[in-house]
C-alpha cells in the first residue's frame, strides 16, 4: 500500500477521531462558560470558592501522590528481587504479582471492603481477637482507598522496572565495580539513572490511574471527597451543568498528565535501549536462608490470592444471611443456578456479553487501522493522530459519561440528528471510546516490529496490497492486535464508572446490577467470578498468543479504570 492511502486514512481518521474524541472535550468546555445565551465563568468561580470541591480536587491528588509512593515502595523492590535472586518458587511468585490486574476494579473494591472495612472481616476478627473497636481498626475513606489503590496499581511500577532491569548491560556495573566504585556509588550513579525512566513512567501511569479512579472512592468514601465521584453526586443533586467546571478541572490535570507522559515515553526508549546480556539471577544459599526464602514466596502468595479466594467463597453465601458473624455460615449452590434459570439475573450479563462484543470488534477495526498509520514516521500530523486517539484514556469514566450527555441531549452533528440520552446507544459509545487506546497502543507497537522490506518484496513479485495485508502483514501482528481486543472484551465487561451515568433500563450492565445489588453478597459475586474468570482466560489466551501478558497503551502494559 503506498503512502498516498496511508495519507487518505491518517487524514480521514484524524476527521473521524477528532470529531468523536476531542469534540466532546471542546463542547464541554465550550457549555461550561455558557450561560443562556450569554457567556459566564461563574461555575468556575464557584468551583474555586467552593472548600468542597478544592477538597475533592486536592483530595485526588492527595491519594494519587500517596499511591504513587506506596506502589514505589512495593513494586521496586519486588522487580529486584526477581531480576536479582532466584529462590524457591521464583517463577510462581512472578506470575503471582501481575495478578492483581486481571482483577475488575469494582468486583476487587467490592471484595477490599468486605475484607476491611467497619463491617469486614479482618476488623471483626481482631475486634473479637482484641477487644478493640473493628472501626478503628478498618481501612476506611483515606486509607480504604489507598489499600486498593496500591494493590491494583503497584504491577505497573513492578512490570515496567522489571522490564528495565531485564534491559540492563550488566557489563556496565562489572567495568564500574573493576574501576573501584563501591555497591552504595553504583547504585547512585548507574542503577538509578538506568531505571528512572521506566520509574518515572510508571509513576505517571499509576498517578493518572488513581485521578481517574472511581470505583474505589465510590465505595470506601463517605465524606466526598474525591473529585471523580463528586462529578457524579454534583450531577445528581445539582444536574449537569453544577457538575461541568469540576469535569473540565479534572480533565486538564489528566491530559497535562498524558500529555507529559506521551512525551515522556521516547526518553524511556532512548535511556533504557542496551546491547549488553543480563546477569543471571543469584541462587539463594541451602539452609536458612532458603527456607525462610520459601516462607516467604508461601506467604506472599497466600496475601496475592486472598482477594480472589473470598470472591469465590462469597459467591456462595445466602443471599442475606451473613449479619454479624466474622465469616459466613450459610452457603449455597442457589446463586449460580439463578444466573442461568432466573432471567433478570441473566439479562445484565447478556447485556454486557452483547456491547463488550460489539464494542470489540468496531475497536478493533479502527484501533488496527490508526496503528497502521501511526507506525509510518512519514505520515504527516501522526503525533497529533497520536494524542486524539489516546484522548479518552486520559479521561475518568465520569468525565467521558459527562461529556456524551452534554454533547448527545440535543440533535448534533455528532448524532445525525438524534438525541442519544436515554437510549441504549449512548453507553456502547462511552465504552467504545475508552477501550480503542488499548488496541491503538498495542497495534502502533505491533506494526512498529514490521519489516517493511517484507511487504515490498512480495509487491515486486505481483502481489496485490489486500494480499500483502492478509498473507504478510496480518499474521504478524495478529498476536498483538488479538490480544488486545481480548483485554477490550475483558474490561469492557466490567466498567463501572461510565455505566453508572449512562446505563438505561434496557441496557444494564454487570457492574451497575452489582452495584444495585450489593447487599445480596452472594449474587453480586458470582457476577465477580463470572468477571475474574474471563480476566484469567484473556490473560492466558494473551500469554499464548504473544509469550507475555496482556498491553497497556500508554506503556505497553494493561491499564484497567480503576
Amino acid at each position: 500500500m503506498n503512502r498516498r492511502f496511508f495519507l487518505t486514512l491518517t487524514i480521514g481518521l484524524g476527521i473521524v477521531l477528532g470529531v468523536y474524541f476531542a469534540g466532546p472535550v471542546l463542547v464541554m468546555i465550550f457549555e461550561s462558560v455558557r450561560d443562556g445565551d450569554g457567556w459566564t465563568l461563574s461555575r468556575y468561580v464557584d468551583f474555586f470558592q467552593s472548600r468542597r470541591a478544592l477538597g475533592a480536587l486536592w483530595g485526588s491528588v492527595f491519594v494519587s501522590i500517596s499511591t504513587v509512593i506506596a506502589c514505589i515502595a512495593i513494586g521496586v523492590p519486588l522487580a529486584v528481587l526477581i531480576h536479582r535472586i532466584d529462590f524457591p518458587g521464583r517463577t510462581v511468585l512472578a506470575s503471582l504479582l501481575v495478578l492483581p490486574l486481571s482483577l475488575p476494579p469494582l468486583v476487587g473494591t467490592l471484595v477490599f471492603f468486605y475484607l476491611f472495612s467497619e463491617t469486614g472481616v479482618f476488623p471483626r476478627a481482631l475486634e473479637a481477637a482484641t477487644g478493640m473497636n473493628a472501626k478503628n481498626l478498618a481501612a476506611q475513606n483515606y486509607w480504604g482507598v489507598l489499600l486498593v489503590h496500591t494493590y491494583t496499581m503497584y504491577p505497573f511500577v513492578y512490570t515496567l522496572v522489571l522490564a528495565s532491569l531485564q534491559r540492563l548491560d550488566d557489563s556496565i556495573l562489572e567495568a564500574a565495580g573493576s574501576l573501584g566504585a563501591g555497591r552504595i556509588r553504583i547504585f547512585f550513579k548507574i542503577w538509578t539513572p538506568l531505571i528512572s525512566p521506566a520509574l518515572v513512567g510508571a509513576s505517571l501511569l499509576v498517578f493518572m490511574t488513581s485521578m481517574a479512579s472511581f470505583s474505589a472512592p465510590y465505595f470506601f468514601d463517605d465524606t466526598g471527597l474525591y473529585l471523580s465521584v463528586l462529578i457524579l453526586r454534583t450531577k445528581i443533586s445539582a444536574g449537569t451543568s453544577a457538575a461541568m467546571a469540576q469535569a473540565v478541572v479534572l480533565s486538564a490535570v489528566s491530559i497535562l498528565f498524558l500529555i507529559f507522559l506521551q512525551r515522556y515515553r521516547g526518553v524511556e526508549r532512548l535511556r533504557s535501549a542496551s546491547k549488553g546480556v543480563a546477569r543471571p539471577p543469584r541462587p539463594v544459599r541451602p539452609g536458612w536462608p532458603r527456607f525462610f526464602a520459601a516462607s516467604a514466596v508461601i506467604l506472599g502468595s497466600a496475601v496475592l490470592l486472598l482477594p480472589d479466594f473470598f470472591i469465590i467463597l462469597l459467591s456462595f453465601v445466602r443471599n442475606n444471611t451473613w449479619t454479624v458473624e466474622i465469616l459466613p455460615s450459610d452457603y449455597t449452590l442457589e446463586n449460580y443456578a439463578a444466573v442461568f434459570q432466573d432471567a433478570d439475573t441473566w439479562r445484565p450479563i447478556v447485556n454486557s456479553l452483547v456491547m463488550a462484543t460489539a464494542v470489540t470488534v468496531c475497536t478493533g477495526i479502527v484501533g488496527l487501522a490508526t496503528g497502521a498509520c501511526l507506525a509510518r514516521k512519514d505520515m504527516p500530523f501522526r503525533k497529533s493522530l497520536d494524542l486524539i486517539a489516546m484522548l479518552p484514556w486520559a479521561l475518568p469514566g465520569t468525565v467521558l459519561a459527562l461529556q456524551l450527555i452534554v454533547v448527545f441531549s440535543q440533535p448534533s452533528v455528532f448524532s445525525f440528528g438524534q438525541v442519544l440520552v436515554g437510549t441504549i446507544w449512548l453507553l456502547p459509545i462511552a465504552y467504545a471510546m475508552r477501550m480503542m487506546p488499548i488496541v491503538v497502543r498495542s497495534t502502533t507497537a505491533a506494526f512498529q516490529h514490521f519489516d517493511p522490506t517484507l511487504a515490498e518484496a512480495a509487491a515486486g513479485l505481483g502481489e496485490k496490497p489486500w494480499g500483502i495485508f492478509r498473507k504478510i502483514v496480518l499474521p504478524m501482528i495478529l498476536p498483538s492486535w488479538a490480544s488486545a481486543m481480548l483485554l477490550v472484551f475483558v474490561v469492557t465487561l466490567g466498567e463501572f464508572a461510565s455505566s453508572i451515568m449512562l446505563y438505561v433500563y434496557d441496557n444494564i450492565p454487570i457492574s451497575v446490577r452489582i452495584d444495585q445489588q450489593r447487599i445480596d453478597v452472594g449474587s453480586i459475586f458470582v457476577y465477580g467470578v463470572i468477571l475474574v474468570g474471563l480476566a484469567v482466560f484473556a490473560a492466558v489466551i494473551s500469554r499464548r498468543l504473544t509469550g507475555a501478558s496482556a498491553v497497556i497503551p500508554d506503556e505497553n502494559s494493561s491499564r484497567q479504570g480503576r
